[in-house]
């Protein structure tokens, strides 16, 4: 199963990748940002203007066991640098709307897989550029992973029902021994 950790870098890698390839988005990170391309997906209240600001938001749809349809809605907002009187130039952000329309591909590489983007679409609101699109695929829960995270579950129930806040796997250890009988 493809983790949500495993897209965040991908997306922060082709987002860095986009600034790079555009000569004038890469000579306005150089101008205002020249440390790096802040690609954050949390904690943005420290954040140094420009930067990037992702959401993503998973669906999923069971097939029948293990197969899932998979749909995650991702929000790339862009916030543009401003002076010090708090004004930028709009400019700035349909510059960088155009980059990410040119260079985003169709696909995404995570990992070893590759992810078909749809329904992309370009908004700007309160002054804040948000790029849309969706990321849909299938995914499979192997029996491996299916029982690593039955018995991962099983562990912490054993420790939120004990509330001892010590370890007792004895929950789990009996889960893991029906398990190996079967």
């Amino acid at each position: 199963m493809l983790k949500l950790r495993a897209i965040k870098k991908a997306l922060i890698q082709k987002i860095k990748a986009i600034v790079q390839t555009d000569e004038q988005l890469h000579a306005y990170f150089k101008e205002h940002s020249p440390d790096a391309v802040c690609v954050y997906f949390d904690n943005v209240d420290k954040a140094v203007f420009p930067y990037f600001y992702v959401e993503m938001t998973p669906y999923s749809r069971a097939w029948g066991e293990p197969y899932r349809e998979r749909r995650i809605k991702v929000n790339i907002q862009f916030l543009p640098w401003e002076d010090d009187n708090g004004d930028f130039n709009r400019n700035d952000l349909y510059d960088v709307a155009d980059a990410l329309e040119a260079l985003m591909p169709p696909v995404l590489q995570v990992e070893d897989r590759y992810i078909t983007i749809v329904d992309m679409s370009t908004t700007f609101y309160d002054d804040v550029l948000h790029y849309s699109f969706d990321l849909v695929f299938a995914d499979a829960v192997t029996d491996t992973e299916a029982h690593r995270i039955q018995a991962e579950l099983m562990k912490k129930l054993g420790l939120f029902i004990n509330k001892t806040g010590k370890e007792d796997t004895s929950i789990y250890d009996k889960y893991k021994t029906d398990k190996e009988d079967e």
